[in-house]
Order: structure tokens, then C-alpha cells, then sequence
């Protein structure tokens, strides 16, 4: 029998995160895909790839070549996760590959701050213990001496990744009432930063996706600001890529730490943008003009 301890181990072994992977659960085989990717893929493959009526995927072959052996075989796809999570499982995938060495002072400090202060934020923390290398927490995340909701934020959003001592706290807070968040699609694509980003506004906040890189997010003066100063511009469904090759390649092979990096580097200059603005009450008048 393939315990949780074992599969983990052979995971490790092999530089693979379990989350993320085709792994047996039970007696069967899951199958995971992108799903943008697996459209391409059911043109170039339809024999091997087939979209059900209930708007499922199923791999025929894999269903057989599973049934052989006695087992069953589905194809999953990134769609049945929030893409916070998914993007996270990314984030983190450096520290279960290349597992940090903490030291005990270090881990216990933060388990104190959760144990008097459960449900701190990841930039509350860090405030308080200006020694703390954010390393490590998300060490600790992965390792699962802590916990987070890993669907909530994405986790270089430092003021919105909250912390907790145990999976059950986390569980606990979810089901908490909260006024429901609301996502709209802003027109786009938009161009900013030299890349192709879509939009959504979530409550007070602007979450931009770019075409490669993290996410970042904004609140919305500061995104109607980027507006009013020309660095953020509309683009069209045919707009080509601004990206050029060498920064896309750049952005591509860029890890966890360099991606928190530029981000950080990015809201000190829109904390700079901020000060030197001349303000004054508007509200947020963006145009979202239907496609």
C-alpha cells in the first residue's frame, strides 16, 4: 500500500509537487491538465482527448489501458481549482523540491505570534519581527506547521494571506459570514508594465493577470491613478504582445523569490506614485466598455 508518507518521499525524490501532478488516488488514475491546454490538445489528439456533454474530459485510452489493470482513470483539469491556489501550489512548489533547513528559534517565533495572534497577516508578521525571513513561512506552509487558505489571496498579496495554527482554524474562518465578493471583468486586455494583463475588480481591488508572470494586485485608486497617468492603457482583443523575447524568457524562468521580489519593488513605486500625486476625490470612473 502506497502510504502519505511514501508517496510524499517518492515526490520529493523526484522533484515533483503532489499537488500538482498526475498521482493514483485510491484505485484509480487522476489525470491532471491545464484547461486551456487540453482543448488544443483534443484538436491535435481527438482520439486520445474527448470533452463530455456534463462539460468534463475523458482520455479513452487512459480509461482503458486503466480498466486492464483494474483501475479507473479520470482526467482532471486546472479549472476545478480557484487560480489563487493554483498559482500558490506554484509559489511553493522551491520548498517542497529544495526543503529549507529553519532553525527551532525561528519556527517557534512564529508559532508563538499564531498561537496569541491566529489569523495574522503574512505583512503583520513580518512588521512585528522585522528579523523573520518570509523564507520562512512559506517553509512553514509547506511543511504544514502552519496554515493559510491557500484559494484567498495570492501569497506575495503580504496584507491579504492571513495565518493560522491549525488546518481546522483555517476551515473554521471560511465558514465565517463575510459580504460576498463580487469579481467584474474589466474590458481588456490592458497594457501595462510592457505586458498584456486581464482584469477583474474584487470589492475594493483591481486583481490584474498577466500573460507571464505573478499576479498583482491593486486597489482601485491606485489602479485608477496608473489610468490617469497613461501606465495603464486599454488594448484590443488583436493587440499583439509588447513583450519582447529575451524579457519573456526572463519572466518565464523567474522563481518564487524573484517574482516577490519585483512585486515588492513595484508597490514601493506606486507608494511613491502615491505621495507625489496631486489627490483629490474622484470616484472610480474606469470605462468598461463590453466586447
Amino acid at each position: 500500500m502506497l502510504t502519505d508518507e511514501a508517496f510524499r518521499a517518492w515526490c520529493q525524490r523526484n522533484q515533483i509537487a503532489p499537488e500538482t501532478e498526475t498521482y493514483i488516488d485510491g484505485a484509480g488514475f487522476e489525470e491532471w491538465k491545464p484547461a486551456d491546454a487540453l482543448d488544443k490538445l483534443a484538436v491535435r489528439m481527438p482520439e486520445r482527448y474527448q470533452r463530455e456533454t456534463s462539460g468534463g474530459w475523458r482520455c479513452p485510452p487512459g480509461e482503458a489501458t486503466a480498466q486492464a489493470l483494474g483501475l479507473s482513470h479520470h482526467v482532471r483539469t486546472s479549472n476545478e481549482y480557484h487560480p489563487f491556489y493554483i498559482q500558490n501550489l506554484m509559489f511553493l512548489q522551491d520548498f517542497w523540491t529544495h526543503p529549507l533547513r529553519l532553525e527551532a528559534q525561528a519556527q517557534a517565533q512564529v508559532l508563538e505570534a499564531l498561537r496569541v495572534y491566529p489569523g495574522v497577516s503574512v505583512a503583520a508578521l513580518l512588521d512585528a519581527h522585522p528579523e523573520l525571513a518570509v523564507d520562512v513561512i512559506w517553509a512553514m506552509l509547506t511543511s504544514q506547521h502552519i496554515f493559510t487558505d491557500l484559494a484567498a489571496a495570492f501569497l506575495m498579496d503580504w496584507e491579504q494571506v492571513f495565518l493560522y495554527p491549525s488546518f481546522e482554524e483555517v476551515e473554521a474562518e471560511k465558514q465565517v459570514d463575510k459580504p460576498v465578493s463580487c469579481s467584474t471583468p474589466l474590458a481588456s486586455p490592458l497594457i501595462f508594465d510592457g505586458r498584456l494583463w486581464e482584469a477583474e475588480i474584487q470589492n475594493a481591488t483591481v486583481v490584474l493577470h498577466p500573460e507571464v508572470g505573478a499576479v498583482f494586485t491593486l486597489t482601485t485608486e491606485q489602479f485608477q491613478r496608473l489610468v490617469d497617468l497613461g501606465h495603464i492603457k486599454q488594448g484590443e482583443r488583436a493587440t499583439p504582445s509588447p513583450l519582447q523575447d529575451a524579457a519573456w524568457e526572463r519572466l518565464v524562468h523567474a522563481g518564487p523569490k524573484a517574482l516577490e521580489a519585483a512585486n515588492r519593488r513595484w508597490r514601493e513605486i506606486l507608494a511613491y506614485i502615491t505621495i507625489s500625486y496631486c489627490t483629490f476625490y474622484r470616484p472610480f470612473h474606469y470605462q468598461n466598455s463590453a466586447h
